[in-house]
């Protein structure tokens, strides 16, 4: 089809954020710095494959009538138990019944463009995922991509994504195993794009286990071509979750949950972005399992030397403390790897909140109803949802992410938000939260939507 390959010369769902303004809520805080190491590891370097192809030849993925998935492997190690349910307790930061006008601004009531996206893979949940650049919107689901232009065309794909690997002599691991999780970031720092996804051979807790990463040679995601790696690990993973910044990509991931471990890494992106060999530094971090995000760079580069920070919420109902969310620093030096650190750096109370959501100390067990079917959704109330966003003003540093609560203590999906805020010199705080239901209480299915 006028595809070409060829190895490098070097060895070895449309996302709507929605801007909501709430009052500061105050919080107590506290700062506190590992006694100890987690473990780390490194390795490398991994040799890069090249596709030098036009996406458009690729195959393209039938449309898969609805029916019974297979349910990508995220879930309880064997012999695994989670914690026991906690008690419900009432939300600190609901914010109370809005009206639909503030809820939902007029230019937002019709999307325009408004397209189809990728079908039903079979995989279930679906982890769809997207991101944006000048001219496309990359979309990613259960195990496809497909490119979009600004328009709300489709050009390229639906496609799966180990396609990238075909022919390519490398990457066994990616060509052989199209097991999704994906992830795709846009590199507005290079005009580049990153799209991963898993390969799981034994189950994400049997090793090995990779993290198979293809990043675009130039602007265009369509025709520039793409610089392949497969990143093999000894350890186990799952539910891999990315983020920019200008020292490397950097990723978190779990080992199993409630007791597994969880991972920290971080990739050379400087040798990425040229298709050199390059290596990965990891940090593993005991359970419980509520993964990290990895802080993703919008707008301006970070003052130099600031580290990647890792975030997540963990209700003390179910874990035990209090209600918080926690934040390690990722300090990488590639030049001498043993000099890297992965320190807990605040620990942040914040107001009550209820994980405890369809069970929430487990998974798939789904309570959330939809229109027009008997099948129920779950919402993963355990997990931060990524992006962890970055901004920064000059004046200050912001963290933005959110996570699902149950805002009424009535198996009632809300969304738990909040702004983290660092000063120059200074240290993170809370400086805005809420939970964004405002429909919580409300009597009946037609007038009860949940949100998450």
């Amino acid at each position: 089809m006028g595809d070409t390959y060829r190895r490098s010369a070097g060895a070895g769902q449309v996302l709507v954020v929605l801007a909501m303004i709430a009052a500061v809520i105050a919080t107590g805080a506290s700062t506190s710095v590992d006694a100890g190491q987690p473990e780390r590891i490194e390795e490398g370097p991994v040799t890069a494959g090249v596709f030098d192809g036009d996406l458009r030849a690729l195959p393209k993925v039938p449309a898969t009538a609805p029916g019974p998935g297979i349910e990508v492997p995220l879930g309880v190690l064997e012999g695994d138990e989670p914690p026991a349910a906690g008690v419900a307790e009432p939300d600190g930061a609901l914010s109370g019944p809005l009206t639909g006008a503030s809820v939902v601004p007029a230019s937002f009531a019709n999307a325009n463009p408004n397209v189809p996206g990728i079908a039903y893979t079979v995989a279930v949940p679906p982890d769809p995922v997207g991101d944006v650049g000048p001219n496309h919107y990359i979309a990613m689901v259960n195990s496809a991509f497909q490119i979009f232009n600004k328009q709300g065309g489709s050009v390229a794909g639906p496609t799966n994504i180990n396609q990238l690997w075909v022919n390519q002599g490398v990457g066994n691991l990616c060509l052989n195993n199209n097991n999704g999780d994906p992830y795709v970031v846009y590199d507005h720092l290079a005009d580049r794009w990153l799209m991963s996804q898993f390969a799981v051979p034994n189950g994400f807790a049997t090793p090995p286990t990779a993290q198979c990463i293809a990043i675009s040679r130039g602007a265009n995601p369509v025709t520039s071509g793409w610089y392949l790696y497969e990143f093999v690990f000894n350890f186990g993973h799952d539910y891999p979750k990315m983020g920019l910044w200008p020292d490397g990509y950097y990723m978190s991931s779990q080992r199993g949950y409630a007791g597994g471990q969880l991972n920290a890494v971080v990739f050379d992106r400087a040798n990425m972005l040229n298709g050199n060999p390059a290596t990965f530094q990891s940090f593993s971090t005991p359970a419980p399992a509520i993964t990290w995000l990895p802080s993703d760079l919008d707008g301006p580069a970070p003052p130099a030397g600031t580290p990647n920070f890792f975030a997540r919420h963990v209700d003390g109902g179910l874990w035990g403390g209090n209600d918080r969310v926690e934040i390690r620093a990722l300090s990488v030096d590639w030049s001498t790897p043993a000099n890297s650190t992965f320190a807990l750096v605040a620990t942040l109370n914040t107001a009550a909140f209820d994980s405890d959501l369809c069970a929430g100390a487990s998974l798939f067990n789904n309570c959330v109803p939809q229109p027009n079917t008997n099948v129920l959704l779950e919402t993963l109330s355990v997990w931060p949802m990524g992006p962890l966003q970055y901004r920064n003003f000059g004046t200050h540093e912001t963290l933005v992410f959110n996570h699902t609560v149950d805002a009424d203590g009535a198996d009632h999906a809300g969304v738990r938000w909040y702004e983290l805020r660092r000063p120059p010199a200074g240290a993170w705080a809370i400086q805005q939260q809420g939970t964004h239901s405002p429909d919580a209480g409300a009597a009946g299915l037609a007038d009860d939507p949940h949100r998450w």
